[in-house]
């Protein structure tokens, strides 16, 4: 008689070790590629955003110190900030200067924006929603945009609704917008015969036929998106968006990913935004890294500061 129990042992335990050994050769797969010369593999936009997926940072609370270097023009400043986020919910940013004092505290939530300017000469608070602050900023920011953009998660890439193609770039792989009519019409050439390493893509304003179809458009309809992933961790590298209705463009790069409590994180990102007349570049460099400890987020008004209103 068969020992039936044992074949059953040794069935699940070959299925064991078979399923760990196909993981770690898809593991390695693009490293041995890259190493040996050879391309990566080529994957559908799907199998793409599956990976990407895998990659999101798992955690309800993250705490980050940064080191902040701002350039709007000609002119940079430099200085340090405290960020705690509980996910989905809520993102505190303390800012100082070199010494340390308190300047700028700002409290997001999902659908509000708060912030206090401590600043000598310009002391004043903002409590309101996101379309007062946009329309001062001249900016379409979100909770979402802001939250993704502090954790080096994609920002704005809709998984049901954007039509994506995949490429390959050296040992990067991207995912690139499909081109709608309008953006063929206004650029004037297609997906397959753009050069996606051009980062900055404008709007010829001098032609007649771009300038009716701006006309006759929104932000949306005039908007390239593309994502760059590493080929092996697949993580974002690189996000450009070239904004052709108001020919803005802006790009955010995650650099110097490092492992903390077994997950990766970028330890240095750039956010440039690029229109014809000038250039503005914030540079974020991580010094410090907790996650899941809980805070108490506060939000007191000093007595005195004058409430700003933006409509």
């Amino acid at each position: 008689m068969k020992d039936t129990s044992l074949n059953s042992f040794r069935f699940f335990t070959y299925l064991l070790v078979t399923i760990i050994m196909a993981i770690t050769l898809v593991g390695c797969s693009n490293d041995r590629r890259l190493q040996n010369g050879k391309p990566l593999k080529g994957k559908t936009p799907a199998g793409l955003l599956n990976k990407l997926e895998k990659t999101e940072l798992a955690y309800e609370w993250l705490s980050l110190r940064t080191k902040v270097e701002a350039k709007i023009g000609d002119e940079k400043k430099s200085f340090k900030t405290t960020i705690r986020i509980k996910k989905d919910s809520v993102i505190a940013i303390s800012i100082s200067p070199a010494l340390g004092l308190e300047i700028i505290k700002v409290v997001i939530t999902r659908d509000s924006v708060k912030y206090i300017s401590k600043i000598p000469g310009d002391k004043h608070y903002y409590m309101g929603d996101f379309k007062g602050i946009n329309n001062q900023l001249e900016g379409d920011f979100n909770y979402n945009m802001i939250q993704n953009i502090l954790t080096g998660e994609p920002v704005e890439l809709n998984r049901k609704d954007d039509k994506l193609k995949s490429n390959i770039e050296g040992g990067e792989y991207l995912l690139v917008q499909k081109y709608n009519r309008k953006l063929k019409l206004v650029t004037g050439v297609n997906e397959r015969e753009m050069d996606f390493n051009v980062d900055t893509i404008f709007a010829d304003t001098t032609d007649r036929r771009t300038n009716r179809i701006l006309n006759r458009s929104n932000e949306k309809d005039l908007l390239i998106k593309r994502y760059w992933l590493d080929g092996l961790t697949y993580k974002l590298t690189k996000t450009i968006f070239n904004d052709l209705y108001s020919n803005r463009t802006l790009e955010i790069t995650h650099e110097d990913y490092k492992e903390k409590e077994s997950q990766l994180f970028p330890f240095l990102s750039r956010l440039v935004i690029t229109d014809p007349f000038q250039s503005q570049e914030i540079k974020a460099e991580t010094t410090k890294i907790k996650f899941n400890k809980p805070y108490e987020v506060t939000f007191n008004v000093p007595e005195k500061f004058e409430r700003r209103y933006y409509y």
